[in-house]
């Protein structure tokens, strides 16, 4: 922008000279959020294949990547805080603070004799009907894993009245 004052002219020549010169140092500024975001895809990528390659871990079972889980479309603070409880516990008991609170045994299914996990009721024949009738899928990582309908995990543990266990 030239306003034909003599200095300024001088200050915009020096300028263009600056910028076209091969040997001028370019600052390429970026905002905080930028630079956070750029920080944590670098870690991503850095971590993503040790992740992969990592299988002894009950996460990695529901969880292929270090990605973010996506955002959870049209729900609410509480569903949230449910698919988060379902994906931490998946191999501990539903009933974790309630049977170490009481220093009790931990719940085991009455029919199989075995832990009552958040695996183990996604898989549990006994309850094959009822998953049937929510739409719920016997495969782990679709029913908790990315792409969780968390509608039909809710409806599924009120069904099975153990919606308030976690």
């Amino acid at each position: 922008m030239d306003c034909n004052i003599g200095r300024n002219e001088e200050a915009n020549k020096a300028a263009r000279n600056a910028i076209s010169n091969p040997n001028s140092l370019k600052l390429i500024l970026m905002s905080p959020v930028d630079i956070i975001r750029n920080v944590n895809n670098y870690c991503i990528k850095l971590w993503d294949p040790d992740w992969r390659q990592f299988t002894e871990n009950k996460l990695r079972e529901i969880k292929l990547s270090v990605e973010p889980w996506p955002k959870l479309h049209h729900s609410n603070r509480k569903e949230e805080i449910i698919m988060n409880r379902l994906r931490i516990g998946t191999r501990e008991s539903l009933m974790v603070s309630g049977y170490l609170m009481e220093k009790t045994e931990p719940p085991t299914c009455r029919f199989f004799n075995s832990l009552i996990t958040v695996k183990h009721i996604i898989h549990c024949q006994i309850l094959m009907e009822a998953r049937k009738e929510c739409e719920i899928p016997d495969n782990l990582y679709e029913v908790i894993g990315s792409h969780a309908d968390t509608g039909k995990i809710i409806s599924f543990f009120k069904k099975i009245e153990m919606f308030n266990l976690i």
